[in-house]
């Protein structure tokens, strides 16, 4: 919403700069988003002035001399045909020098031996527009003297309130968050009743619900006359907030008080209602919708005002189609509704054919400044407009579940969460300041209470953070952990070991990154076009609405961002859940942890000493079998090529310990670049954490004194044997002990056969006990190599 400065200061006249108190609106917790100067329209040395008296001319029987004040010492003549301005009258005074638009310059003139210091200007001279032609103004509220240039466009404010701060959504509120951080006294409307004959009211409030905590308040004003100017400083700060004027004064004045006070007032034309006034609940689960009119149903778990006859309004008594008010009621209905907050989170309106969720802007929940507000109101109506209004009725039903509620404080908890050392006098000085009521119990605990106005505080959170923003974040001094704080302590707690591989991927220069768990249907179903996933209820957005089934999507979105901001190697992880469907479990949502990687770009590029090289594959592979290593699994891993949506066929493989899933790898099908936007190809990872064996126990060896040995051993064999299966035949057919067999080379030619490849096998030989001989070693080998000929048909290379 946007405001002028002026309009604030109204409530709080601080000896500060308009800077300094932009600056304290930002502590607030609102964010000012442009201060606006409206430039469009130029003049200069126009000011308003009031008549102090009048004559005609002596000479010249056209003109009317008159004496204006312009300040408190100066008063200027005036010379001007029309006689219709009374003695007192605000006018606006453009004097000599003055600069009017059209280029129009004001010079002193003399008639028949009298000077006239200025001319009279309106609106239009000016270059102004009104909003709307139906505005009567009058100028008569503004103070004598002032620049009506500066007073027009000078200092507007544009600020965005949180969406929980309902305190924040008026001026009046604004005020009084600003009044606290200076330690000021606090804006409010101050309870004073009319000094009127007590007026009997003709339509009595019955409330016929008895399950919401509600209070209505209302009162009737008679003889008004709406045909009365809207005063010009009104018109003035409802231009500046961008309001979209009404063809009813009225109306104006009561959309005035709501963006002032933040508490919204309805206004009925007294003679149409018929007999007594009742608000109803509508919860009748047969009649789900009431028909309103054309456009608009009542929805189930609605609040009804109704006169005897007919509906008027319902819920935040916003929507009026019966005894609506014209410009030529006589005799008004002014009512006040605030019920508990709770009402909106089961309540909803139909526009159409969509159902519309309730929302706070109109609604009142705070019944501390109900009376005030309607008084208020009341006396700004009878100002402007005259007429002479009734008692006051007031209706409530369970109203001591408006009561709130206390909250505990933990001194400890306090400083624990800030890093910062609190002391209970720190502690209470804040709490007076922002009106807080508290009592001081033992153990460093404070009962809290706060200030009617803060509905936005319920939990210890919320205290702690009012704290901090009123202690200024800029006080607190931010020290560094100490080191003994990131040592890994309870060494096998599942945590620290993922800690152990995120730190490994880190060395390694791997970046984390954080992705939302909820993600678009449309690229899950691509990737997993059987599974079931979950729906969101309420989505942030289509393409936020289900839960994500795994990391990927996240991390190729991140990868495209950056390709395509010219980043030529990348390396990036995520931790986090994904959301598996299983009927065994609570809910039928089994939470699944997972670790996930993707590189993309060059290995090497910013080596000036090496060429570019390219990731592929294996690079990946060698990070996944690290990370498994870690966890002592490398003896049981296998890597099976199987295909998986989203995944180039000959590059899409799984990771299986015993013969179960807990893991793939591969690089993106290209097909999958253009849905992402990718530049270059992206080669992913992912394993089930959750799915590991993870071993406790800590397995402790003594080292051999005796040195190894070392058997190298390549062979040619048809490209669809898979490495573990050469692996596993070798290790059965060597009786040796503490013998390592692994795969360091696979190598395909165009001088093998069509459809062979070369696999290259080292056989490290230990023993603890006593040398090797080189007879028994060579016997193993001869073993493993027929073997490896009868069953893969192994041709032995030289």
């Amino acid at each position: 919403m946007k405001f002028g400065a002026d309009w604030l200061k109204k409530w709080i006249n601080l000896p500060i700069s308009n800077q300094y108190m932009y600056e304290n609106m930002t502590i607030s917790g609102l964010e000012v988003e442009q201060i606006l100067n409206d430039l469009m329209i130029k003049f200069t040395n126009v000011f308003v002035g009031k008549i102090i008296s009048k004559f005609i001319h002596f000479k010249n029987l056209k003109y009317m001399v008159y004496l204006v004040k312009i300040k408190d010492n100066i008063n200027v003549k005036i010379l001007d045909k029309r006689k219709k301005y009374s003695i007192g009258t605000k006018i606006l005074v453009a004097l000599v020098g003055a600069k009017l638009p059209n280029d129009l310059k004001i010079k002193k003139i003399y008639i028949d031996g009298i000077s006239s210091s200025g001319v009279f200007c309106f609106f239009q001279d000016l270059g102004i527009k009104l909003k709307n032609n139906n505005i009567n103004m009058s100028l008569q509220n503004l103070k004598t003297g002032i620049n009506f240039f500066n007073y027009l466009y000078k200092n507007i404010i544009k600020v965005t309130f949180p969406i929980n701060r309902i305190d924040l959504r008026s001026i009046i509120g604004i005020a009084r968050d600003i009044a606290i951080i200076h330690n000021t006294p606090l804006p409010e409307i101050l309870y004073s009743p009319i000094c009127v004959y007590k007026l009997p009211y003709k339509h009595h409030i019955m409330i016929d619900h008895y399950e919401i905590p509600m209070q209505y308040i209302s009162r009737e004003i008679y003889s008004i006359n709406i045909q009365k100017p809207l005063p010009f400083k009104i018109y003035q700060r409802l231009k500046k907030f961008g309001f979209k004027f009404d063809n009813n004064n009225l109306i104006n004045i009561i959309n005035y008080v709501y963006i002032e006070t933040g508490y919204w007032l309805h206004v009925l034309d007294a003679d149409l209602l018929c007999g007594n006034i009742s608000l109803k609940y509508h919860s009748d689960i047969n009649n789900k919708h009431i028909k309103y009119n054309d456009d608009l149903n009542i929805h189930t778990n609605s609040i009804i005002l109704q006169d005897e006859k007919q509906i008027l309004t319902y819920d935040d008594m916003n929507h009026i189609k019966h005894a609506y008010i014209s410009n030529n009621t006589k005799n008004i209905f002014l009512g006040s509704l605030c019920i508990h907050s709770s009402f909106l989170n089961n309540s909803s309106i139909i526009i159409g054919n969509k159902e519309k969720k309730l929302e706070y802007l109109k609604y009142n929940i705070i019944p501390e400044i109900q009376l005030n507000t309607i008084e208020y109101c009341t006396k700004l109506i009878i100002k402007i407009f005259g007429g002479s209004p009734t008692i006051i009725q007031i209706k409530n039903v369970l109203f001591s579940k408006f009561l709130i509620s206390s909250i505990m404080l933990n001194l400890d908890q306090l400083n624990k969460i800030t890093g910062y050392h609190f002391t209970k006098k720190n502690v209470i000085k804040i709490l007076e300041k922002c009106k807080f009521q508290y009592i001081y119990k033992n153990n460093n605990n404070f009962l809290i209470k706060p200030p009617f106005w803060r509905t936005d505080i319920t939990i210890e959170d919320d205290i702690i953070g009012e704290i901090v923003r009123i202690y200024d974040c800029n006080n607190i001094i931010a020290f560094p952990p100490n080191h003994n704080s990131i040592l890994l302590k309870n060494y096998h707690n599942k945590d620290n070991i993922l800690f152990r591989a995120k730190l490994f991927l880190i060395n390694q220069g791997y970046y984390e990154i954080i992705s939302y768990s909820f993600i678009d249907p449309k690229l899950q179903k691509i990737f997993f076009p059987k599974h079931k996933y979950f729906k969101i209820i309420n989505p942030l957005s289509l393409d936020m609405s289900v839960m994500r089934l795994s990391l990927w999507i996240g991390l190729i979105r991140c990868i495209a961002y950056n390709q395509n901001r010219q980043n030529k190697s990348l390396r990036i992880f995520e931790t986090g859940l994904c959301f598996l469907s299983d009927t065994s479990k609570n809910l039928g949502v089994h939470q699944e942890k997972h670790i996930s990687g993707a590189i993309s770009g060059y290995t090497n590029y910013r080596a000036w000493n090496m060429p570019y090289k390219k990731f592929d594959f294996y690079d990946l592979k060698g990070i996944a079998e690290s990370i498994l290593r870690i966890y002592g699994l490398t003896e049981v891993v296998e890597f099976v090529l199987e295909d998986f949506s989203g995944l180039t066929p000959e590059f899409s493989t799984g990771i299986y310990i015993s013969n179960k899933l807990v893991g793939r790898i591969g690089v993106l099908d290209t097909s999958f670049h253009e849905i992402f936007n990718l530049i270059d190809s992206v080669i992913l990872f992912e394993i089930f954490y959750t799915k590991l064996f993870l071993n406790n126990s800590i397995l402790i060896k003594s080292v051999s004194d005796l040195p190894t040995s070392k058997r190298d051993l390549s062979i040619i064999v048809s490209d669809f044997i898979k490495s573990i299966d050469i692996i596993n035949v070798c290790k059965n057919n060597i009786s040796l002990k503490n013998v390592e067999i692994y795969i360091y080379d696979v190598y395909y030619s165009v001088n093998f056969p069509k459809g062979k490849k070369s696999v290259s096998i080292r056989f490290i030989f230990e023993t603890k006990k006593m040398m090797l001989i080189e007879q028994e070693i060579n016997i193993n080998i001869k073993k493993c190599i027929s073997v490896l000929k009868t069953q893969f048909q192994a041709i032995l290379r030289d």
